[in-house]
């Protein structure tokens, strides 16, 4: 189950990571490409349970974060 979470947020943050540069959002593509390198299933990288609380935390907001914003482009869209 820990690897194929792993490869699902890997692969949402490279996705997203990818949007942002295609819509000119440099800012946030380092976030985005540092999540992908944290949840990397190929070479994990290893925190005690205490930082895991606070990557997932932050992980979780983040990906919130890109969820409203992809939620507003697409009200845009739509009233356009």
């Amino acid at each position: 189950v820990e690897q194929l979470s792993a490869w699902a947020l890997c692969g949402l943050s490279v996705v997203i990571a990818v949007r942002f540069w295609r819509q000119g959002v440099r800012y946030w593509i380092i976030p985005s490409v540092a999540l992908a390198v944290i949840f990397n299933p190929l070479a994990p990288i290893s925190f005690s349970r205490e930082e895991w609380v606070y990557v997932h935390a932050l992980s979780a907001a983040a990906f919130l974060f890109h969820l409203a914003a992809f939620r507003r482009v697409m009200r845009r869209m739509l009233i356009d």
